[in-house]
């Protein structure tokens, strides 16, 4: 009986590692989406940038002339 007690105390011990472990690549893969959406918004901002950068420059040009 008291093998079983063991066994059984063995398994929780190692479904709660297993849920940790879990959790932990939950958080790694939810931080590389957050990363990765951070990374389509500074691409957003640097082609909206590049935009309007290439909008005062043609109206430079055209004051220019």
């Amino acid at each position: 009986m008291e093998l079983v007690k063991t066994m059984n105390n063995e398994r929780k011990d190692w479904m709660k590692k297993y849920h940790k472990i879990i959790q932990g690549i939950e958080r790694i893969v939810n931080v590389q989406l957050q990363f990765k959406n951070i990374i389509k918004l500074a691409e957003e901002a640097n082609t909206q940038i590049a935009e309007i950068e290439t909008t005062i420059l043609q109206v430079s040009n055209n004051y220019q002339i």
